[in-house]
């Protein structure tokens, strides 16, 4: 399992980031990001500390360049009273569960190499994209990865960036969500799956506390999703609703 998560709480706002290594030392990148992110990161993800997150994210993809070639997955998700702020680079997800009915993707689009903007942008700086996977070759060896963004990724350097993407929820959608889910992986396509209706995930996503909801959760995920894994936070966004 290449999945590290951590959290940190300071002055009332929860900093939750999850990170999905990728290769064979994926792991040491992702504790390598998870540390230095909670470390670095700013004490709220607010539009005014934007360039400081952009500039820790960089860091911390130079930090894991200088001691492997892997590569990391980063989703930093903010907690206050009234606001949700988030950066990401990969396809780490978050979703609110449920949330009028769907199972929201709160992320606004996930850093694959396949995707338009992606693809425009590899293929802009000399490099290709073939099937869903950036290609590359070194020394006639092929290398294929399944990002675009990430934070390390030494291999693939000059074509995938660890420039993050943002987002927020106001107030009246955190009061709309019962529960917010912070994935490394195995969400895309298997909460979009329309056979998945809304009383059966809450019928098997079931238990009195939300450590045994989070339990429930990762058993559902893991039967719809065989052979994948998932590390990550299910929150209950109730505290930081202001009335």
């Amino acid at each position: 399992m290449q999945d590290r998560v951590g959290v940190r709480w300071q002055d009332g706002v929860l900093l939750a980031v999850v990170c999905d290594g990728c290769g064979h030392e994926g792991q040491q990148a992702a504790e390598i990001a998870v540390n230095s992110l909670l470390r670095n990161l700013p004490e709220n993800g607010g539009q005014n500390h934007r360039e400081t997150i952009r500039r820790v994210f960089a860091m911390t993809s130079q930090e894991i360049r200088d001691q492997t070639d892997c590569a990391t997955t980063a989703t930093a998700v903010w907690l206050s009273l009234g606001q949700l702020s988030a950066a990401y680079v990969g396809d780490s997800e978050v979703r609110a569960l449920p949330y009028r009915g769907n199972f929201l993707q709160l992320t606004p689009a996930l850093h694959h190499p396949y995707e338009p903007t992606e693809k425009a942008r590899i293929e802009a700086a000399g490099g290709k994209v073939v099937g869903d996977r950036l290609f590359v070759r070194i020394e006639d060896r092929p290398y294929r990865f399944g990002l675009s963004r990430c934070l390390g990724g030494a291999r693939y350097d000059g074509l995938v960036t660890a420039e993050p993407d943002f987002f927020s929820l106001a107030n009246g959608m955190l009061r709309q969500a019962e529960h917010l889910l912070i994935g490394s992986d195995g969400l895309h396509g298997t909460l979009d799956d329309a056979s998945i209706t809304h009383r059966e995930f809450r019928a098997r996503v079931s238990g009195r506390s939300l450590a045994d909801k989070a339990q429930s959760l990762s058993s559902f995920l893991a039967e719809l999703h065989p052979g994948d894994n998932i590390a990550g936070f299910l929150i209950d966004p109730r505290p930081f609703v202001s009335v």
